[in-house]
């Protein structure tokens, strides 16, 4: 039987404790969130109600925005206000915005696709972001060295 890594979508042995890619622990909830593959619940307010002030409160609170992110989505309800979480915090968080009147409703997200791949394209993928890194970090080695020659020669 397989599992998949939850950070690199990699396919494993179930007996495997980490990953052979990223070295990422392997837990027994990890092995049964891969197995069944579903992403959860979004949800959805229809409308914030009459109590507009307490449910913008909460919306910060679910979902760690701004005073005026959370009064804008609040506002243009119909909005989701948290995406694909796991069906027990989606009726967490629709009981706790219908206590302040808002009008909630859960949507399912629907299956993520499972990403499996051989070892042949995990290695060429890493290769090339290795690459692409490097490139990015030699910016930061060169460009102080280029800005104090042109000091120099100004």
């Amino acid at each position: 039987m397989t599992v998949q890594c939850p950070s690199c979508k990699a396919v494993l042995n179930e007996q495997d404790k980490f990953c052979s890619y990223c070295r990422t622990p392997l837990s027994k909830q990890t092995e049964n969130d891969s197995m069944t593959n579903e992403t959860g619940v979004d949800v959805l307010m229809k409308n914030a109600g009459s109590n507009k002030i307490a449910v913008i409160k909460v919306v910060r609170d679910l979902t760690s925005l701004g005073l005026k992110e959370a009064k804008d989505l609040v506002d243009s309800a119909p909005q989701t206000v948290v995406r694909n979480v796991t069906k027990t915090d989606g009726q967490r968080y629709k009981d706790l915005l219908e206590r302040e009147g808002a009008f909630i409703e859960l949507k399912d997200s629907g299956k993520m696709p499972v990403a499996t791949f051989t070892d042949a394209e995990r290695d060429a993928f890493l290769s090339d972001r290795k690459a692409t890194n490097a490139s990015g970090c030699m910016i930061f080695i060169l460009l102080p060295i280029a800005l104090t020659c042109l000091w120099w020669l100004l």
